[in-house]
């Protein structure tokens, strides 16, 4: 799927992506840190055991949240209805898959340890790869949103 420039950017930036799932009808939260292809999928790092990894083993599908608070400001410090948060969001919802397949495992950890870590060369060993879960959620609709000081005044 194509990401239009600013769901992109966003993404980019961002440091803490929300997945939701569905749990006998109610929503299920968990923030997760993630890896990002340009080609339209996230990816995460779990155990592989869980209310989450049965809920996605269950389902198969999952919305999915980024957000950077950028400011906190008033036009008029001493009136309340003139606070507000400056902003960017995504938000978005797609397949979510378990990646079972090992070489699939390295590319997705290394596009999340590329966000994290200072640039290397990752390598991951065969019994940490094995015994770690790892998610793809393919962004098949995504939505941004921006409100930023400069935009409010």
């Amino acid at each position: 799927m194509h990401i239009e420039a600013t769901a992109d950017a966003i993404i980019q930036k961002g440091t803490v992506c929300r997945i939701g799932l569905v749990d006998n009808g109610l929503a299920y939260m968990v923030p997760l840190v993630y890896g990002y292809d340009r080609a339209g999928t996230l990816y995460f790092h779990s155990s592989p055991r869980g209310r989450k990894m049965d809920l996605i083993r269950a389902g198969g599908r999952a919305s999915f949240e980024i957000d950077i608070v950028d400011d906190i400001f008033a036009r008029d410090a001493t009136f309340p209805c003139t606070w507000s948060v400056g902003y960017e969001c995504v938000m978005g919802e797609g397949r979510i898959e378990v990646v079972e397949e090992r070489r699939r495992k390295e590319r997705a950890l290394t596009a999340i340890m590329e966000r994290y870590a200072p640039p290397g060369e990752w390598t991951f060993p065969a019994d940490v790869t094995a015994r770690t879960a790892v998610l793809a959620l393919a962004i098949e609709s995504v939505t941004a949103k921006r409100t930023l000081k400069e935009l409010t005044e």
